[in-house]
């Protein structure tokens, strides 16, 4: 009996896109969650640039950073020196 060997060729490994996003707002982030927004439009430029150079895209990866939100205590500590002698306050 003669034996026969398949050859498999693995199929052409896909590269991953990496965007750098830096920081950005939480509206923003959750905007490319939902698949729309700014964001969502670099990636889709991404994406068409690696397509029209014939490359096969594999996983997009997103790093990004949220901003912290502003708060009001963050407001507040403004110091309030300057506005003692304003009212009368040594």
């Amino acid at each position: 009996m003669a034996e026969t060997t398949s050859k498999t060729t693995a199929p052409e490994e896909l590269i991953p896109i990496i965007l750098d996003a830096g920081t950005r707002s939480k509206k923003a982030i959750d905007e490319l969650k939902d698949g729309e927004g700014k964001l969502m439009d670099e990636v889709a430029q991404l994406v068409r640039e690696a397509r029209a150079e014939g490359k096969e895209t594999g996983p997009i990866v997103i790093v990004y950073k949220q901003k912290s939100p502003t708060s009001f205590t963050s407001i507040m500590k403004v110091p309030l020196a300057p506005f003692n002698n304003v009212f009368g306050k040594s």
